[in-house]
């Protein structure tokens, strides 16, 4: 059960050759076109993993060895760790996402 009533959504508005909007007619547009935001978080992956990620490894073997630990197992520690982070992340985004809807913004 809502704990308040939805909100009126606006209709949407297609847009003509000549375009000119026609609202209010009963047609809907088709979603918005998603892949330009699919771009830019490939452009933004893609600066992390190459910009952030090297730059991790170099502090973790600097830490490793002030510490007198084994360079190969902090590196391999450091790899597991990026990718649980990344599997949590994949997991928690779709859950996080409903329950935004679900509460509000």
């Amino acid at each position: 059960q809502q704990l308040w009533p939805p909100l009126p959504q606006a209709p949407m508005v297609q847009v003509e050759k000549n375009n000119l909007g026609v609202p209010l007619l009963g047609k809907r547009c088709s979603m918005p076109p998603l892949r330009p935001l699919f771009i830019v978080l490939l452009i933004q992956g893609t600066a992390f993993a190459t910009a952030m990620i090297p730059a991790f490894s170099l502090r973790f073997r600097e830490l490793a060895v002030a510490n007198g630990l084994d360079e190969a197992a902090t590196a391999a520690s450091l790899g597991k760790f990026i990718a649980v982070r990344s599997v949590v992340e994949f997991a928690a985004t779709p859950t996080l996402a409903f329950w935004s809807d679900r509460v509000g913004r």
